[in-house]
């Protein structure tokens, strides 16, 4: 109890602190993050430079900076985005973070179909999972992996919830599918991370930036059931 306890009152600090920003003061301090992530504390910093090399091979001395900084850039603007989607409101959420193309999941929708969403950790996906529920009149489910320290991982629930958003463990995926098998829901998962050696025999594989990536196959298990 006491191990999470300290956690969590950081985390409630920040959460605080970060949500009485102004906007254009939120992402002014991202930037000067940034620069301490990069410049100061070097975080991965040998892990971009091996992964842009890799996956652009040529790339130019000019082109490879610009890259890092865009990442470096995205990399604080989501730590922050996501600490902020606590205490962002639904009129800011449907500003920041809106459907484009409704007219593709709305034959589904018309028919009562559940469909699955897949994304992956690009841009910021906590927003797309908190404000689904605003632009859809789909039962949504976003699953995620639930944090160790208890106290925030109960504050995150709620969070993510108070808008109609159910999350659901992503070690209960099969038991929310069926859970959910009479009720029309859009399932939100983002399914671009590694998979246990074990399954990488089921995988379908794919050659994307210059490697050859398996792609998890439980979606398509899921939408033929």
């Amino acid at each position: 109890m006491f191990i999470n306890l300290p956690g969590a009152l950081l985390f409630f600090i920040a959460l605080l602190f970060i949500g009485l920003l102004p906007v254009p003061v939120l992402y002014a301090f991202s930037d000067l993050l940034r620069l301490v992530v990069y410049r100061i504390v070097g975080y991965r910093r040998d892990v971009v430079k091996k992964n842009l090399e890799s996956s652009f091979p040529g790339i130019s001395d000019k082109e490879q900076r610009r890259l890092t900084h865009l990442f470096y850039k995205n990399l604080t603007d989501i730590l922050l985005e996501g600490i902020w989607a606590f205490t962002i409101s639904r009129k800011q959420i449907i500003n920041r973070y809106q459907i484009l193309n409704p007219e593709v999941i709305k034959p589904f929708s018309d028919s009562g179909q559940s469909i699955i969403g897949v994304t992956g950790h690009y841009a910021n996906w906590e927003w797309g999972s908190l404000s689904a529920s605003l632009q859809t009149d789909f039962n949504v489910v976003a699953f995620y992996k639930p944090i160790n320290n208890k106290y925030i991982d109960k504050y995150v629930r709620w969070s993510r919830s108070r808008f109609g958003t159910t999350l659901a463990a992503i070690n209960e995926t099969s038991l929310t599918f069926e859970r959910n098998k009479d009720t029309k829901t859009l399932f939100l998962m983002a399914a671009d991370q590694g998979m246990p050696a074990k399954f990488s025999e089921k995988a379908y594989w794919i050659h994307f930036l210059n490697h050859n990536i398996p792609f998890l196959h439980g979606m398509e298990k899921h939408a033929r059931m």
